[in-house]
């Protein structure tokens, strides 16, 4: 497959050398158009001489565009020119974001809490926003235990026993004045 094109342009090289009468003398008898006349070119070239316009074109693979060089990004760290600016421009903005810094506040009340406790070998300081962004959306259905409110910004993962450390296995979702109420029945 990747063969294909370089055959066919050694096929057309091989071609055009045979049907020119500088090289061989016979194919003017069988010519029917005037060959072209080649002077004192060179038909095999080095790789090295590329014309110039040639050398300042790259294939983007996200479009499939042969591009200049000027459209893409160069960097020292890149050894290949994959994809020209449009369509990184194209991908970064269809790419989804989370905004995981309503789980970065619920993470860090949590870790001020055992802190206060002085408890620095809870599980919550190796946790990170996503695992508590698993435990509210897929553990607590984002809604409080008791009352069912769905308002983040209101909720709060609390330890369920009071006496123990605060873990994923030993936490509940409560609203703000839920929390309050539990830790002083706690």
């Amino acid at each position: 497959t990747n063969l294909t094109g370089l055959r066919s342009r050694i096929l057309n090289l091989y071609l055009l050398y045979i049907r020119t009468p500088q090289f061989n003398p016979e194919a003017k008898k069988f010519s029917r158009l005037q060959a072209p006349d080649l002077g004192n070119t060179k038909l095999i070239r080095k790789p090295r001489d590329k014309p110039k316009e040639s050398r300042d074109i790259e294939y983007c693979h996200a479009c499939s565009k042969f591009l200049p060089k000027s459209a893409f990004n160069i960097s020292a760290g890149s050894g290949s020119l994959s994809q020209c600016r449009a369509c990184k421009q194209l991908d970064n903005d269809a790419r989804t974001r989370l905004d995981l810094s309503l789980y970065k506040q619920l993470l860090d009340s949590i870790k001020r809490e055992e802190e206060q406790r002085n408890n620095t070998n809870s599980p919550a300081f190796i946790l990170q926003e996503a695992d508590i962004r698993y435990l509210v959306e897929n553990i607590w259905n984002s809604r409080s235990i008791i009352s069912g409110s769905g308002d983040l910004f209101d909720l709060r993962l609390g330890r369920w026993e009071c006496e123990k450390e605060w873990t994923p296995w030993n936490c509940i979702l409560l609203s703000r004045e839920e929390y309050k109420i539990h830790i002083k029945l706690g």
